[in-house]
């Protein structure tokens, strides 16, 4: 529970100017970064770590999580304006966040995102203060047998994301599996590399996901006059307001997605990602209306974008409880206290506790920029919105490019990028789900590292799963969304052959 004492010298902390500063600047800096396609906002944090050797542990703390979250947002602006993620989190708010724009409502997109990341934020940054410690001892108990489990429920999106072709979705997953698989593998053999270094590490994520989903809508962007539709949607305070009010009228939907974001983040190396895709998947399953999602519905973005901004405090609690990184953002500030001579770990908010608390606390003022950052923002993207595709498309292909390039700084992600753009085409001309790819890229090491820790750990191999009470839970949960997403494909395949 909460130490008080060090709670309230925690609040005392953040009456300090250049706390405020830090604040302000993290949040523009990593609203700015991941705007960018190709730029994530680790990377974003990665930029600033050497500027903040010579700062206070408190300093330097409350400017990285201030990147991190204005960065968890950023990523949402291209994926709603031109359908191109700005980090691999983004791609389920695009999957209704871009037809929103293509019926002339990326004004009221822009708005929900954002809304819908603030108030996520704000559920993830009360729930880490109040349940860092309980919360840190639950995921001790997530072995390689529940994090497996873990990947195989993400998985079953992919026939969410199919619709009712179910076929095509499937081997949409495993080509997307199968390249994930290329590299090295976890027992150090090489798979598919064809002699290349630049493969050892496996088929890079960025190129990828940006050739793949940005590209061949770049592609069509140019038979188009225009981004979105010209139905009216001048971009406005008024209706980018009013994209915030819809997630008022959501409230089961935005906790839900909250709490999954939470708990998802808190596992190690789970990350925005999987808590965008489980999310997405259970505001799909539990929704009214689950044939709108991925045709501009609300719903979508909401849930997105709500456990997106959570999971930062699920994974801040991980880190500062246990020292384990639940993402790649938090790693960089794991790296940060190992810097300023802290050792992350238990012992950490024990004797550390003010700052600790300070630091956590800074983040209820990350909302707060980063709503007013956000709506200017939101302004200015949806100005970009109705832009002339001939003027839009060179910019943004350039900056996909560059994207792409600054990753790991090499010219071989650039071809892929355009090897990759090439497929993503010629998978949306015959009805395949580019996102079901990526999401198999995501998702398909992550279950074949944890299958060979399984391997490597229990003599009962695979079997172990059906052994362990959380595993045994979990598999009841991914049987049950199974059984429910069947029966709803087959209702809503009696109704379209009712209606005809």
């Amino acid at each position: 529970m909460l130490d008080l004492q060090a709670f309230y010298q925690g609040i005392a902390l953040l009456f300090d100017v250049w706390v405020l500063l830090a604040v302000i600047g993290g949040v523009a800096w990593g609203v700015l970064f991941a705007a960018v396609p190709g730029l994530s906002g680790t990377t974003a944090m990665a930029v600033l770590l050497p500027f903040t050797f010579s700062m206070s542990p408190l300093h330097a703390l409350v400017l990285l999580i201030a990147t991190f979250s204005g960065s968890m947002w950023g990523g949402a602006i291209p994926a709603v304006l031109i359908n191109t993620p700005g980090s691999p989190a983004a791609i389920f708010t695009a999957l209704d966040g871009y037809p929103m724009t293509r019926k002339g409502r990326s004004s009221e997109a822009l708005g929900m995102s954002l809304a819908s990341s603030v108030i996520g934020g704000a559920i993830g940054s009360l729930l880490l203060l109040l349940l860092i410690v309980p919360l840190a001892r639950f995921t001790l108990k997530f072995g390689p047998a529940e994090m497996f489990v873990v990947a195989l429920f993400g998985l079953t999106v992919v026939a969410a994301l199919a619709g009712r072709d179910f076929f095509k979705g499937l081997l949409a997953g495993v080509f997307g599996m199968l390249i994930g698989l290329i590299g090295l593998s976890p027992t150090g053999e090489q798979r598919a590399t064809f002699g290349l270094i630049e493969l050892y590490d496996g088929v890079p994520l960025m190129p990828v996901l940006i050739g793949l989903i940005a590209l061949p809508e770049l592609a069509e962007l140019m038979l188009r006059p225009r981004t979105a539709a010209d139905t009216g949607d001048k971009p406005s305070l008024p209706r980018i307001l009013r994209g915030c009010g819809t997630v008022l009228r959501h409230p089961r939907l935005v906790l839900q997605s909250s709490v999954l974001g939470v708990m998802i983040g808190a596992l190690p190396g789970a990350g925005g990602t999987i808590a965008s895709i489980i999310a997405y998947n259970e505001g799909r399953r539990t929704s009214r209306t689950p044939e709108a999602f991925g045709k501009g519905t609300p719903e979508g973005v909401i849930a997105a974008e709500s456990a997106n901004n959570a999971q930062e405090g699920g994974s801040l609690a991980t880190m500062l409880a246990l020292g384990l990184p639940g993402s790649s953002g938090t790693a960089v500030l794991l790296g940060a206290l190992i810097m300023q001579g802290w050792a992350p770990g238990p012992r950490l908010v024990i004797d550390n506790a003010p700052i600790v608390y300070g630091a956590l606390l800074s983040s209820f003022v990350n909302l707060f920029a980063l709503f007013g950052l956000g709506l200017a923002a939101c302004g200015v993207g949806a100005r970009l919105a109705r832009a002339p595709a001939s003027n839009l498309v060179p910019s943004v292909f350039i900056l996909t490019c560059l994207g792409a390039f600054m990753v790991r700084g090499s010219v071989f992600d650039v071809y892929l990028l355009i090897i990759f753009g090439a497929i993503g085409w010629v998978m949306r001309r015959h009805g395949y789900q580019p996102a079901a790819v990526v999401l198999g890229i995501i998702l398909g090491p992550m279950a074949d590292v944890q299958l060979v820790r399984i391997y490597q750990s229990f003599p009962e191999g695979i079997w172990i799963i059906f052994q362990r009470p959380i595993s045994l839970a979990l598999l009841a949960a991914l049987a049950l969304v199974l059984v429910l997403s069947a029966r709803r494909r087959r209702r809503a395949g009696r109704r379209e052959g009712a209606a005809r």
